[in-house]
């Protein structure tokens, strides 16, 4: 009975009847505080039925936690040049500097 459940949970899964489940998401500060909160809140309205945690860390931190299968995405603004993980560059930021 087991293998039957499960295989009915990977068939829905498969046809998009079911949802992502628990995510764990690792940010850095500015990030966690400011961006991923807005997309989680987003992507929780869509799917109602997942479970997402934020962890927010320094990058070293998030970048470990990704390489050892801790959380399954990591938001950073720092460099990272981990051999096992692929970096895609998600949004584009500048410095801007002014006074009064």
């Amino acid at each position: 009975v087991a293998l039957l459940d499960q295989a009915k949970e990977i068939e829905d899964l498969l046809n998009g009847k079911s949802g992502f489940g628990s995510l764990a998401v690792g940010a850095t500060l500015t990030i966690g505080n400011y961006l991923a909160t807005l997309l989680i809140g987003s992507f929780m309205q869509q799917h109602p039925e997942s479970q997402v945690k934020l962890h927010v860390q320094n990058t070293a931190n998030i970048v470990h936690q990704v390489a050892h299968y801790e959380i399954d995405l990591g938001l950073i603004e720092g460099d990272c040049s981990h051999p096992d993980i692929e970096v895609q560059t998600w949004v584009e930021d500048e410095l801007v500097v002014f006074c009064a």
